[in-house]
Parts: C-alpha cells; structure tokens; sequence
C-alpha cells in the first residue's frame, strides 16, 4: 500500500503510480493504427506530430487536443464522430417496472 501525504514530501505524483484509464478515442486510434500496420513513426508524420508526442498518446502520458486526435485518425482514414448516449430510464420507467415485479397492476405503457 502506498501512502501519499502531499507532493512537497515526496517527488511522485499519484498520476505516476495509478494510471488513468486509456481513453476509448486513443484505444480505438492505436486498434486502428495496429489493423492497418501503420507504424507509429509513419502515423506520426502523416497526422504532423512527432512520433514522440504519438507515443505519450498511446501510453497515456499526454492528454491530446481534439484538433490532434481528428489529425491522427484522418491520416487513418477515419473521422470522429458524437453520438448521443442511451438514454436512462426515467422515474416513471423505474416505478413502473417495481409495479410489475410486485404483481400490482401497473399502467400499460404508452
């Protein structure tokens, strides 16, 4: 177990020791990179990045920009795109659904 009581006493920071999660978008940019046998020197040059800055992507040591991310997957030949999320169950959905596993007669839905 590690303890932290501040950066001043000591020189890691959390972010070095418990690594964040690798975001979707930089999961599905190296898929992509590793599906069409793209080196990351190659990848790098194409998007105008050095193949530096592609690698502290990948390994998650960098946060990029949007305008990078669009970059490196337009040079894969690949665009980003927003959708919206599933959408959650509303009260109504909920207590509805509680109504029918008690057996009372809930509301037909609409």
């Amino acid at each position: 177990m590690l303890l932290f009581y501040g950066r001043e006493q000591y020189p890691f920071h959390m972010e070095r020791i418990l690594p964040r999660s690798l975001d979707p978008l930089v999961q599905a940019l190296i898929q992509c990179r590793k599906e069409q046998r793209v080196s990351q020197a190659d990848l790098a040059e194409a998007a105008g990045i050095t193949r530096r800055a592609l690698v502290a992507i990948e390994n998650n040591a960098s946060d990029p920009t949007l305008g990078t991310l669009r970059a490196l997957f337009t040079a894969l030949g690949h665009d980003i795109l927003a959708r919206p999320f599933e959408s959650a169950p509303t009260l109504d959905d909920i207590l509805r659904e509680n109504d029918r596993g008690y057996g009372s007669k809930a509301e037909p839905d609409a």
